[in-house]
């Protein structure tokens, strides 16, 4: 078996088991899902031109290595050893991305492999709404949050609003046939009823996702009939949840009042505390920030701060910024964010060109379209809620993310098709 094969095998491995954080290995504080060190493995063992690694690449991740010891020199506010893990996890992350043209997988394997993964996790959701428990996870979590075999309900919520948007990506932007596309959106439907049951406030992320599929079917070719019913249809679904599902639950309204005071939401006092953090870092550093693993460490300002103080709360998701988009400029700095938000523009642009190709008609793209929007939409869901940079749904996004394009631009050298 050469190594790419090998490389291929554990993503698709990887792939399925994004929802079992329940094995996840436990350190000090911090949980590493298997999901990850698969990924990374795969990465690592992938070839291009019989090399494991190009110059261009390792000057990249020296450079990286370099900046980080720097700012913790000049800053030294995070203890070493999540130094260290910031430096491997976010290492990691970089590696994919600049190895990105090394990978290669078969979409349709990985496509079966998630969604296999996430019919396991809505039959175990399934036995713990009914059964009233959290079992095989064994926390104080109410049945009428399921989680499946993930960490948190928020985690569940993420992943099945992310696939449900995605399978409605490919009944919408697909050309394929009427039935194929009504399978896909009926599916798209169920996962999202799924999601529902988490009451995961990452249905902002399906909104979000869908209106980016609406902007961009709408700015490709077809009847303006049928791109003006499927807006009102769209439409129609936005208004139906927004009335009668996030104004009429008392979960969602808390998550919305961004009051401050002792009686506010816990998640939302969490949250903005990460504002104050990151809208610190970025008076105080904004280019580099102050570096991996210093999130929470620094002494600041914060009303939101001392309101958690008083209720006892403090701690609470302080070393994690709550999410990603602030933890980035706390540690990495605004500008590494900037760049980073402009490559998912450049990416979304390129997809919306693969969109436009009459070739890819026979192309069988539904797969691809599927992971396009699955990573895309983790990855908004990440920067929104979801800081830990070990956890599988981190992994999978960016893996996905980064590698679907330059897969799908291998087989047209191989199969001669035209795609970009």
């Amino acid at each position: 078996m050469t190594l790419n094969k090998l490389s291929e095998k554990l993503i698709i491995l990887a792939m399925l088991l994004i929802g079992f954080q329940y094995f996840a290995i436990s350190l000090y504080t911090s949980k590493y899902d298997i999901s990850s060190f698969l990924l990374l493995l795969a990465a690592l063992l992938a070839t291009k031109k019989r090399k494991l690694f190009s110059n261009t690449l390792i000057i990249v991740i020296a450079a990286f290595f370099l900046i980080e010891i720097v700012k913790y020199l000049s800053f030294q506010y995070a203890p070493i050893y999540r130094v260290f893990s910031g430096l491997f996890w976010i290492g990691g992350l970089l590696l994919i991305l600049a190895k990105k043209d090394f990978i290669y997988y078969n979409q349709k394997k990985i496509f079966i492999a998630i969604l296999m993964g996430l019919f396991i996790t809505c039959s175990f959701m399934l036995f713990q709404y009914f059964f009233d428990t959290a079992w095989p996870v064994g926390r104080n979590i109410s049945a009428n949050r399921p989680l499946g075999l993930f960490d948190e309900p928020s985690y569940a919520g993420l992943v099945l609003y992310s696939a449900s948007s995605a399978l409605f990506g490919v009944a919408v932007l697909s050309r394929i046939n009427f039935k194929l596309k009504l399978l896909y959106a009926i599916f798209g439907l169920v996962i999202f009823i799924f999601g529902l049951i988490t009451l995961s406030m990452h249905i902002l992320t399906f909104f979000i996702t869908l209106s980016i599929i609406l902007l961009i079917y709408l700015s490709i070719d077809s009847s303006w009939i049928l791109k003006f019913l499927t807006a009102i249809f769209f439409i129609g679904i936005f208004f139906v949840i927004a009335i009668f599902i996030l104004l009429d639950n008392p979960n969602y309204l808390a998550r919305f009042d961004l009051t401050i005071n002792s009686s506010s939401d816990l998640s939302v006092l969490a949250w903005l505390r990460g504002f104050d953090q990151a809208f610190y870092a970025f008076q105080m550093s904004p280019i580099f920030g102050f570096g991996l693993g210093s999130t929470g460490t620094f002494e600041m300002d914060s009303l939101t701060q001392d309101v958690l103080e008083s209720i006892y709360m403090g701690k609470l998701t302080k070393l994690d910024g709550y999410s990603m988009f602030f933890r980035w400029v706390v540690e990495l700095g605004f500008a590494v964010v900037t760049i980073f938000l402009i490559y998912m523009l450049l990416q979304l642009k390129f997809f919306r060109s693969l969109l436009l190709n009459k070739n890819y008609i026979n192309y069988g793209f539904n797969y691809c379209i599927f992971i396009f929007i699955f990573s895309f939409a983790l990855i908004v869901g990440i920067l929104i809620k979801e800081p830990t940079y070990a956890r599988s749904y981190v992994y999978a996004s960016i893996f996905l993310f980064s590698t679907i394009l330059p897969v799908v631009r291998k087989e047209k050298e191989t199969k001669g098709l035209l795609v970009l």
